[in-house]
C-alpha cells in the first residue's frame, strides 16, 4: 500500500486506511468539506459517521490508499510491537547494571 500523496486526487467512494501502531481505521472518501477547503469528509468504517479530516494531517500521518488489507495491517502491527520490545529491552538494561 502507498501513502496518500495528494488528497485532491481522492474521488467519492475511494477507500483509504489509517494504520498507526495498533490502530487501524478504514475510511471511504465522501467529499471536500463544503465550508473549509483545508478539510475532507470521510466515512469512518468503525462508527459509520462522517469524520472531518485535516488535509495536512492526512499527508503527514500514516494514511494509505486502498481498502483494508489484513496482511499489510499485520505487518505494520508487527513492526510496531518489535519497536516496543526493543525500547522495553533498552529500558530494562538500565536496571540490570
Amino acid at each position: 500500500m502507498e501513502r496518500i500523496k495528494n488528497v485532491n486526487e481522492l474521488m467519492k467512494g475511494d477507500k483509504f486506511l489509517y494504520c498507526h501502531n495498533d490502530t487501524t481505521i478504514e475510511y471511504t472518501f465522501l467529499c471536500e468539506h463544503p465550508d473549509n477547503e483545508k478539510y475532507i469528509i470521510a466515512i469512518n468504517s468503525r462508527t459509520k459517521e462522517g469524520d472531518k479530516l485535516y488535509k495536512p494531517n492526512v499527508l503527514s500521518q500514516p494514511y494509505y490508499i486502498g481498502g483494508y488489507d489484513p496482511k499489510f495491517v499485520l505487518e505494520q502491527r508487527l513492526k510496531y510491537y518489535k519497536e516496543c520490545v526493543a525500547v522495553t529491552e533498552e529500558r530494562l538494561k538500565k536496571y540490570q547494571s
